[in-house]
């Protein structure tokens, strides 16, 4: 239902993202409808929805499905409930990106500076690494492998002991 329209992880994935890349856990409630913003915009220009929400009754849905906490005071800012919500949501987000990289090669390298080669983001990292491990086993995803494979090889030359980490949690495959 509206606001949300069965959109609210893509929303999510966008504060999550930001959060993460910031280094925080709280994000101002301006800051907050612009990223709220963006991805509607981002959604419609995608055949996704049809019009735009307001940003505000978005964030208020996310805060009554109980997944974003707001915060008066001293001023409005918005959190995750639990920080392992807001690096999942981010580790959705870098799936979505890691799929692409692996299937066309197309960003390796801004991959690697933003995300791999950047400390705020190994927790995102290693929960899309068990996320990559869980689907090489029992209930393949398609490139499940490549994803891996492509992740560690973009680790190894930057740090060795974290690449044996996501390797480990790719899974044997």
């Amino acid at each position: 239902d509206a606001p949300l329209s069965g959109m609210a992880r893509y929303y999510l994935e966008e504060l999550a993202s930001l959060l993460v890349a910031g280094g925080g856990v709280q994000i101002a409630e301006v800051t907050a409808r612009a990223a709220i913003s963006s991805a509607a915009r981002t959604l419609q220009d995608s055949g996704q929805i049809g019009t735009t929400p307001d940003p505000g009754a978005v964030l208020t849905a996310l805060c009554s499905h109980h997944v974003l906490e707001r915060t008066t005071y001293p001023d409005v800012t918005y959190t995750f409930f639990h920080q392992q919500f807001q690096e999942l949501f981010a580790a959705l987000r870098l799936r979505q990106e890691l799929i692409k990289i692996a299937a066309t090669d197309v960003g390796r390298t801004d991959f690697i500076a933003k995300y791999v080669n950047e400390p705020a983001w190994s927790q995102p990292l290693e929960m899309l690494a068990e996320f990559i491990g869980r689907h090489t086993g029992n209930e393949p995803l398609a490139n499940a492998v490549a994803m891996g494979q492509t992740l560690v090889e973009m680790a190894l030359p930057l740090d060795a002991v974290f690449a044996s980490k996501l390797a480990r949690l790719c899974g044997a495959e």
